[in-house]
């Protein structure tokens, strides 16, 4: 062939049902696995689950700040979760980009994974991969980051007294950690 444009009557000639829709596809089966009923959805395999992959997250870790999150709706974190997030980080003059979201909720997390991330700063929301002893809003020097645990974000973002005095420790920590004047 030349440089010449082929056209749609060419394209269906030469591929046939490889790329024109059939005009009377079969009907797809009710149940395609007998084994299961109508209803039963099929978990698909997480790819990310594998520990040899390397960890997803959400953000581009620019100042190596890693938070971890459990949140079993969202790949990485949900909207009002995000929202809180980033007005958290905003206060302590963040942004997304400055950190990397992890959820363990999707993918294989451990303390050696976080650790190869290098990371000089972990806030662990509602997750406890390091030291579970250490209290919470307590920034803590590993040797190789700051590690601040705190309640998750979901029990944060309440009204209620209990979560606005932890979101009080919680700032407190973070004035500590990003060195912020009160």
């Amino acid at each position: 062939m030349t440089n010449d444009t082929m056209n749609d009557a060419l394209i269906a000639a030469l591929y046939g049902k490889l790329l024109v829709k059939d005009p009377h596809p079969m009907p797809k089966a009710a149940n395609p696995s007998p084994s299961l009923p109508p209803t039963t959805e099929r978990k698909k395999p997480v790819p990310e689950s594998n520990p040899d992959l390397p960890l997803l997250y959400l953000g581009s870790f620019e100042r190596k700040i890693g938070i971890l999150v459990h949140e079993p709706e969202a790949k990485h974190i949900s909207e009002a979760s995000l929202d809180f997030l980033s007005r958290i980080l905003s206060a302590c003059k963040l942004t997304v980009a400055d950190v990397a979201i992890v959820n363990d909720q999707h993918q294989s997390v451990s303390a050696a994974r976080i650790t190869q991330l290098m990371p000089k700063v972990v806030l662990e929301f509602g997750t406890s991969y390091f030291s579970p002893q250490t209290p919470r809003y307590q920034p803590v020097e590993t040797g190789m980051f700051t590690l601040i645990r705190s309640n998750s974000l979901p029990v944060l973002m309440r009204e209620e007294p209990a979560s606005k005095k932890e979101k009080t420790e919680l700032w407190k920590a973070l004035q500590i950690t990003f060195l912020l004047s009160p």
